[in-house]
């Protein structure tokens, strides 16, 4: 029997039923699971692969039903489209499979479900009648709403957090016991604030019981002029925020009041002061320490008139102690007026927080952009600068970003080999400086510079890896010609928790 994985239709010769009904049950579930949609948001159509196999026959279903992740895992697809009736735009849901709902709610039993809530969007200019509002009910939203009380996952956006908030704020009772991870995101200037909405879901759940909620995503959080501070957080292991916009006290708020945080990803956009006619920040006076946080990804791109255009990234770090932090990803668009030695003292100083690092990731502008957009080491003074090893004493490996582009606001790339031989003789195979690799004591073992330039070709990389064996035998270099980021592993990482692991 030859069982076509995922969508395609089954195909079962008629002299093969017989056999293939008497299938012991390890051989039946592993035909399930391997006929299951790997891609993360699939709907359990029941004439498609795997529920399709259901049909063979009573025993087979039986199986089926044992199998939580059939059933556990439920994605929602909204249409939505803005009509433009002339006198503003409005929205309304064209279509949405309420027929998977419904086969859901008759098959997944207690199984908590893995909710996925997904709006496709569609902008049409007609004069035609905005869809009335009642069809959100009609098409199954409020249904869906309903059973996301047992959810132990939620992935939704746009309107969907706005019906959370409006049921939210009736105040009636709600409970989510089983919610441990919550996607949000904001699209198209929707003005429901995912944030906003968290807020309150963290409430609810945490009324009569702990919250059970511990991973938390938040895309395109913008927040307004209003120092916010986080509450029932305290639960949280796991946030990825991306395309922050906050005021500078929220972020200190943010980061102390999750104690539990395991790990943590971090962009922000923007970061500004409460009164806008004085651009400045009061550093914190408390104290605070995470000690579970392993892997930290910050991100910050500098805009005019930013609250970090005279004070650097490390302000960010102020008053934390990250003691069991292994991980540090670090990349900023700074000011260019930053010198290469500040730069380099700042993430000296950052690592004062942070000792038990053994990982190190440091984006472009952390390296040698000035403001003539040329790459140029000769401002950082080897005597003035302590080795990073010295400071993080566990410090096994560097990863260098040695790309940008003009179109994306970021700092320029390297150009050719001589300015990467420049970084090579300078920063990795001095005698003296911020890695210091020619020191005996010296713990590193594995430097990846990662770089656009196609000139950097093998030959290079053998001449430095020659040049780097004599200086620390122990140390192995690698050049590798492509796009990475602290934002692209932290996106890695997170996916790589899987969607069948809970």
């Amino acid at each position: 029997m030859r069982l076509r994985r995922r969508q395609q239709p089954l195909s079962i010769e008629s002299n093969a039923q017989g056999p293939i009904t008497n299938l012991p049950y390890d051989v039946l579930r592993e035909i399930f699971i391997h006929c299951r949609p790997q891609f993360p948001l699939w709907q359990p159509f029941p004439e498609e692969a795997p529920l399709l196999l259901c049909r063979i026959c009573s025993s087979w279903r039986r199986v089926a039903l044992t199998i939580p992740s059939l059933w556990m895992h439920f994605a929602c697809c909204i249409t939505t489209q803005e009509v433009n009736d002339g006198t503003g735009a409005r929205w309304g849901v064209l279509k949405t499979h309420v027929e998977v709902v419904r086969f859901w709610k008759k098959n997944h039993g207690s199984i908590p479900p893995y909710i996925s809530i997904v709006v496709r969007y569609n902008h049409i200019r007609h004069r035609e009648p905005a869809f009335p509002e009642h069809l959100l009910d009609m098409n199954g939203l409020d249904f869906i709403l309903t059973y996301l009380m047992s959810a132990q996952h939620l992935d939704a956006s746009m309107f969907i957090w706005e019906r959370f908030r409006e049921r939210l704020d009736t105040g009636a009772h709600v409970s989510f016991p089983n919610l441990h991870t919550v996607v949000g995101g904001q699209e198209y200037n929707w003005p429901s604030n995912p944030f906003y909405t968290t807020q309150l879901l963290l409430g609810q759940a945490s009324k009569n019981a702990p919250s059970p909620l511990r991973r938390l995503r938040l895309e395109e959080s913008v927040y307004p002029n209003i120092n916010v501070i986080p509450n029932h957080w305290s639960t949280l292991t796991h946030i990825s925020m991306t395309d922050m916009s906050i005021p500078h006290d929220f972020w200190f708020s943010l980061i102390r009041s999750v104690p539990e945080l395991q790990w943590g990803s971090f962009r922000i956009d923007q970061m500004f002061s409460i009164d806008e006619e004085e651009m400045e920040y009061t550093e914190p006076t408390i104290q605070c320490t995470l000690p579970r946080l392993g892997t930290f990804h910050l991100d910050y791109y500098e805009q005019e008139e930013c609250i970090l255009e005279d004070h650097p990234i490390s302000f960010l770090f102020t008053g934390l102690r990250l003691p069991a932090l292994r991980t540090l990803g670090l990349s900023a668009n700074h000011s260019k007026s930053w010198r290469n030695s500040d730069v380099i003292t700042e993430v000296s100083t950052i690592l004062k927080s942070t000792p038990s690092v053994t990982t190190l990731f440091l984006g472009p502008s952390f390296l040698s952009f000035t403001e003539t957009d040329s790459f140029n080491l000769e401002d950082i003074s080897p005597q003035k600068i302590e080795p990073f090893w010295k400071v993080a004493p566990r410090l096994r490996h560097i990863q260098l970003e040695l790309v940008g582009s003009q179109s994306t606001g970021g700092p320029w790339a390297i150009q050719n080999a001589e300015e990467l031989n420049s970084l090579v003789q300078n920063a990795l195979l001095s005698d003296e400086g911020w890695l210091d690799l020619s020191n005996p004591n010296c713990p590193i073992t594995t430097i990846t510079i990662f770089t656009n330039s196609f000139q950097c070709t093998d030959e290079y990389t053998k001449t430095y890896r020659r040049k780097l064996a004599k200086k620390n035998p122990c140390a192995r270099l690698s050049v590798v010609s492509e796009f990475y980021s602290p934002n692209d592993a932290a996106e890695k990482e997170w996916e790589a928790w899987g969607r069948f692991n809970h």
